[in-house]
């Protein structure tokens, strides 16, 4: 967890700045991203059908790290827009759905997601901290300071990812019976669930206010008089406020249920983007920053444990892939051309109509949940009863018991 959220932290937070440094404009900025998502969009369904079915998650998660380094390494030398924006997009096919696989690889290893999957995942948080400090430090110490560092601390995790790939949890493909049917009829299954279907319709919407809150937001802090080597310490107290609320989030899930925790989350998105749509100084942004910490924890890792309770075994890395291709591809892809047509209406230096956009793309999506039958979700084992379903598994081989069989 660490390595992996520390790969995207030691990027995406001074992506936009970098960019703007290289003399792109927002819309410039915008279109890059957005052929990143559209690439995104198809390739994470590619990943997840390949680690239900035929490689081990581990080792996928490990092949997409070292095709991320060596993109990350070319678009970062790219001498030309074009260039930059076909490195940026295939760097990203490789890097953003990762994520996803590394949130199923957990959920195949832990005994009881809920209960666990939360403390693990903190770490992601931890992980995503790590570089703004030394990067922050570096860019402090510079006469003209440019965000170039940012690309070898990003280099430096995918190759501890890769150079540490036997020590990753072994979790190979799930195997299927002679009678079983067809993987394609698995999907189709999983997206007849009323519960899984309709939370992606949510998700494409809540994911489309995401552009304005990952990569306007640094660009916002700076026009605010932030500092280049403030920057990134300032954008992760955010995150620091992700593991307390990783440590509760078991208890908050099985006393509210998963529809109040999902809503807790958009609605600090969208109390983001208004803010951001109507400040301009420098406190009220900060303290808008923060609240990155439920919109991650319990919107985005809420609707990644949804999914463990709806999706079956054999289709849960395809499902996690799924909410990527949902949220990250389509939704993000419609948010970033909103952004790209904004800017080239609007003012080069208007912020705000790009944060209007995203709250009320976040809004729709908010009144969306409430349109999602939620049953299998909250159907959470209490302790007690998982403890005694742990029992049974040791005497009892499973599908779930074999995998971790397998991992230990």
């Amino acid at each position: 967890m660490v390595l992996q959220y520390g790969a995207g932290g030691a990027i995406l937070p001074f992506l936009t700045p970098y960019l703007k440094s290289r003399g792109y404009e927002i819309e410039d900025i915008s279109w890059l991203v957005f052929a990143s998502a559209g690439l995104a969009t198809f390739v994470p369904f590619l990943w997840g059908a390949l680690a239900d079915r035929f490689l081990p998650v581990n080792w996928v998660i490990v092949l997409m790290h070292f095709g991320a380094g060596v993109a990350l390494y070319s678009w970062w030398h790219a001498p030309t827009f074009a260039n930059v924006l076909v490195g940026y997009a295939i760097y990203a096919a490789f890097q953003l759905p990762s994520n996803s696989l590394v949130n199923a690889l957990s959920f195949h290893q832990l005994d009881d997601a809920v209960a666990q999957f939360g403390r693990l995942r903190l770490w992601g948080s931890v992980g995503w901290m790590l570089p703004a400090f030394p990067i922050g430090y570096w860019l402090s110490r510079l006469e003209n300071p440019t965000y170039d560092s940012i690309v070898w601390f990003g280099l430096a995790y995918h190759a501890l990812v890769v150079l540490l790939a036997k020590v990753w949890p072994h979790t190979p493909p799930l195997k299927r019976d002679p009678g079983a049917k067809k993987f394609v009829h698995d999907v189709r299954e999983l997206l007849r669930e009323k519960e899984f279907s309709r939370l992606l319709v949510a998700a494409f919407f809540i994911f489309a206010s995401f552009p304005a809150m990952f990569y306007m937001t640094p660009l916002a802090l700076e026009r605010a008089g932030v500092e280049k080597a403030s920057l990134g310490p300032m954008l992760t107290v955010g995150v620091v406020l992700e593991i307390p609320l990783f440590m509760i989030l078991r208890r908050f899930y099985r006393r509210v249920g998963a529809r109040v925790v999902l809503v807790v989350g958009v609605a600090s998105v969208i109390v983001r983007h208004l803010v951001f749509a109507t400040s301009t100084t420098e406190l009220p942004l900060f303290l808008a920053t923060l609240t990155i910490a439920p919109a991650i924890v319990f919107f985005v890792i809420g609707c990644s444990l949804v999914i463990e309770r709806v999706a079956e075994r054999k289709v849960r890395a395809t499902a996690q892939a799924f909410l990527h291709l949902t949220g990250a591809g389509f939704g993000s892809m419609a948010g970033l051309l909103g952004c790209a047509l904004l800017a080239r209406v609007s003012d080069r230096d208007d912020l705000s109509a790009i944060f209007y956009l995203g709250a009320a793309t976040a809004t729709i999506g908010f009144v969306a949940l409430f349109w999602v039958p939620f049953g299998r979700a909250d159907t959470v084992q209490s302790t007690e009863e998982s403890s005694d379903d742990e029992e049974d598994r040791r005497t009892t081989p499973n599908a779930d018991g074999e995998a971790r069989a397998a991992g230990s």
